[in-house]
């Protein structure tokens, strides 16, 4: 059995402030996660705060922040073999910040299960969520080792921000180089689609040009907004391998 008495002074979730067995919940959580435990003992760790028990999720946490970092790195590098190191950091970083973990946790309703002291009144705090998660994916990896936790990462990421959740760092890519052009000044980037010489066409050619500058790149995709993204993301990596307007030593500075 997963869940035990002993309840005393505990606080488990935050919407209505009333005891109830995890028993009967944790089947519905590791569906979410998308992994079974063989040892349960691990994810009741992981979902306990400090100030309940001795035995805590924090050296889980430790362990977790670790690994979500390796598993996200390995994941874009793999998925966008073109893309700078600066850019790949950054992405990163979006990815296991404490905002995007915050969100993973709600989309789990983490705050359902994690087991927090008396101390801890009314809404448990966001940063106890978000450090949960980390908690949860590290179990995983002592459970069943890494291959199985990066599955697990994986699902949870596309839960929360889709199949494509890798391509945010090209989403990303365009907000990075309208900024970079209002800076310093430059026109803003343009988009020109240029038309395919056989129609109908499945794929989608974008030219992106600054008018200010004499970089100028083209991309293709299954769909416009693919297209415009990946085009940004050159331009951005020869405005990095150029260090025009300072822009590679900029990124230098921030990864």
């Amino acid at each position: 059995m997963f869940y035990s008495a002993g309840m005393d002074g505990l606080s488990i979730g935050a919407e209505s402030g009333k005891r109830f067995s995890l028993a009967a919940k944790i089947e519905t959580l590791q569906k979410d996660i998308g992994y079974h435990f063989s040892d349960t003992q691990l994810l009741e760790r992981a979902l306990t705060h400090a100030s309940l028990s001795k035995t805590h999720n924090q050296r889980l946490e430790y362990l977790g922040d670790a690994l979500l970092g390796l598993v996200i790195s390995d994941c874009l590098y793999s998925h966008h073999v073109n893309l700078s190191e600066g850019i790949l950091t950054r992405q990163r970083a979006f990815l296991v910040s404490k905002a995007t973990l915050l969100n993973l946790a709600n989309r789990l309703k983490l705050h359902l299960y994690v087991r927090v002291g008396g101390s801890i009144g009314g809404a448990i705090p966001d940063s106890i969520l978000a450090d949960t998660i980390e908690a949860v994916f590290a179990a995983i990896y002592l459970d069943a080792g890494l291959t199985r936790a990066k599955q697990a990462v994986v699902h949870c990421y596309e839960t929360y921000v889709g199949r494509d959740f890798l391509d945010v760092v090209a989403k990303d890519s365009k907000t990075l180089l309208q900024e970079f052009c209002q800076k310093h000044g430059y026109a803003l980037p343009f988009y020109e689609y240029v038309q395919s010489p056989v129609p109908p066409s499945k794929q989608f050619t974008v030219r992106l040009t600054i008018s200010d500058l004499t970089l100028a790149v083209e991309s293709q995709a299954t769909s416009k907004r693919q297209a415009e993204k990946m085009a940004a993301a050159q331009l951005l990596k020869q405005l990095e391998e150029t260090g025009t307007g300072d822009y590679g030593s900029d990124q230098s500075r921030r990864s």
